[in-house]
């Protein structure tokens, strides 16, 4: 009966893990273009403009790392340069050119609004960017690329020409079967478990 169990309780958890949420991308503004040299504690990031709300899980930036570092995630408001958000420090080794994305996590970027997305390291890097406006599912990227220093406690420092390389992903959530499905779902494993058990 000990098995039984088991093999019922590692089906239900491999149901579960079926259900999870995943990442879809929402956002792409990377062209051809090329990359600008910064040291440690120096980024550029792209300027987003949004037509609808959206809820954004993760962002991605595309650099090379001249060494293992680590990098946090930020999102500014465009008018005011206030910070509305900072993930914690990610480390990420040095793998050549390449897309480094977030955590999940959960940022409502509103209609009408305008921002300053992308990331800041403690080392230096090649940071990728082009000089070509996207739009994509309601976010749209304006030439004209905020900068982002001091790694501790980043801060928006300015704006160039350009637009950093970023993506934006929103979460998709898998529709959770009713509970009568599970339930018959988990007695019909345990009747397989006891024929089986009956055959042995």
């Amino acid at each position: 009966m000990k098995h039984i169990a088991t093999f019922f309780l590692a089906s239900v958890c491999l149901l579960f893990s079926s259900l999870s949420a995943h990442a879809t991308l929402i956002f792409d503004n990377a062209d051809v273009g090329r990359a600008s040299n910064r040291g440690a504690q120096s980024s550029p990031g792209a300027l987003v403009t949004v037509s609808a709300n959206v809820t954004i899980s993760n962002i991605a930036v595309r650099n090379d790392l001249n060494q293992d570092g680590n990098l946090k995630f930020v999102i500014f408001d465009h008018d005011t340069h206030d910070l509305l958000y900072s993930s914690a420090a990610k480390a990420f080794v040095d793998d050549g050119v390449s897309w480094k994305i977030s955590d999940m996590f959960s940022f409502t970027l509103l209609a009408g609004k305008s921002y300053d997305i992308g990331a800041i390291a403690d080392v230096g890097g090649l940071w990728h960017y082009d000089s070509t406006s996207n739009s994509m599912n309601g976010i749209t990227s304006i030439v004209s690329n905020p900068n982002f220093g001091n790694f501790g406690s980043p801060a928006q420092v300015g704006h160039a020409s350009a637009d950093a390389h970023i993506r934006l992903y929103a979460e998709e959530s898998v529709d959770v079967p009713e509970p009568a499905p599970l339930a018959l779902l988990g007695l019909g494993l345990l009747g397989l478990g006891m024929a089986r058990l009956r055959h042995h």
